[in-house]
């Protein structure tokens, strides 16, 4: 590619000894990354590299960016950009081991043993494809040698239906090795998702649920069916956090649920429409402007900003915006061709708008 920049820089540990045949990976949010790997002197360079920033990831296991190394490299633009250095400095992984058991204490082969948390080196090296799992042997044991250094990791384990507790496996307090983790039974969550108003299931509501506190266990998120219903099976006990969210509704405060082990915990979820403004736009002769557009913008009483939201009538010239708070709010209906009406200084929703359009 003509013009493009060159990048090159130098791969080496902490104590500057180069470091050969690691492989290299510059992705942007779009486009295709680039992978290279260093060569016998620990160097490397790619050339005609476009204008944006790239991610740096690390594909050969065994080795994770030093805590303080830039993980983002921005390559300038022009039509002859100067060459950009970007050294790397990485250090050696470490390992961890344990064995699985069930409620017998007898080992279990063929359970799922991974990592999570580990912040963003550990998302970076998944990115890069990096396993950072096993499965356990036939006497329940695994090891995982490929574990972040200077960095917090948490150890799960899991098989069919039965899960492990989390194990928090420290960097400066590391855990008693071989890590002992046992199988047990998990829980249901199932629930509901309703209008506080009318009572009514509301559908494709994205429900996120967060443990309270934080252990190890990992957050998750599931969508209403078109009943309002959902469900989240394998969840491991304890107390957790749902909040629902759904465009036209007012933020959600979270709701606690308590999840029993080899049981199901139901729960009900309201979420509130809020101050609502609905009506219908038509022509001077009573015909519905279905393309014309509503938008409601205001300020909510106490809110640093405004807000603003929009909808275009259906074809019988109907709208309907809600999720609003107590507010001063104007609205307005425009169409091209059309001159704008405008409604100033509402202070409470109102369903029942009617804007009459006529030509210019």
């Amino acid at each position: 590619l003509k013009g493009g920049a060159i990048l090159r820089g130098l791969v080496a540990s902490e104590d500057k000894t180069p470091l050969p045949g690691v492989a290299l990976r510059f992705s942007m949010r779009r486009g295709p990354a680039i992978s290279v790997s260093s060569g016998d002197d620990g160097t490397y360079e790619i050339a005609n590299l476009n204008r944006g920033a790239y991610d740096l990831q690390i594909e050969t296991e065994s080795y994770f960016p030093i805590t303080g190394q830039a993980l983002r490299v921005t390559i300038p633009g022009g039509a002859e950009p100067p060459p950009v250095t970007f050294d790397v400095t990485l250090a050696g992984a470490r390992q961890l081991r344990g064995v699985i058991l069930d409620a017998a204490g007898q080992g279990v082969g063929g359970a799922r043993v991974w990592i999570t948390g580990g912040g963003r080196i550990l998302r970076s090296a998944r990115n890069a494809g990096r396993d950072l799992e096993v499965f356990t042997r036939v006497d329940g044991s695994w090891v995982i040698a490929d574990i972040p250094p200077e960095r917090n990791v948490i150890v799960r384990a899991a098989m069919g239906d039965l899960e492990a507790d989390p194990v928090s496996a420290g960097w400066e307090r590391p855990p008693p090795q071989p890590i002992r983790m046992t199988l047990k039974g998990t829980g249901t969550l199932r629930g509901v998702v309703v209008d506080l108003a009318t009572g009514a299931r509301l559908g494709r509501v994205r429900v996120r649920v967060t443990p309270d506190p934080y252990d190890g266990r990992s957050s998750r998120t599931v969508q209403t069916n078109a009943q309002g219903a959902f469900v989240l099976e394998r969840m491991l006990p304890g107390r957790w956090m749902l909040t629902p969210s759904l465009t036209g509704y007012l933020p959600a405060e979270k709701q606690p649920a308590d999840v029993v082990r080899d049981n199901e915990t139901q729960v009900t979820l309201r979420l509130d429409p809020g101050q609502g403004f609905a009506g219908t736009v038509s022509t001077a002769a009573g015909a519905p402007l279905r393309y014309a557009r509503v938008r409601v913008s205001g300020r909510p009483d106490g809110a640093p900003r405004d807000v603003s939201r929009a909808v275009n009538p259906d074809a019988k010239g109907q709208f309907r915006l809600t999720g609003f708070r107590q507010g001063t709010y104007q609205v307005r209906a425009s169409r091209t061709g059309f001159v704008t009406d405008v409604m100033r200084g509402m202070q409470r929703g109102d369903e029942n708008l009617r804007f009459v359009l006529r030509r210019r």
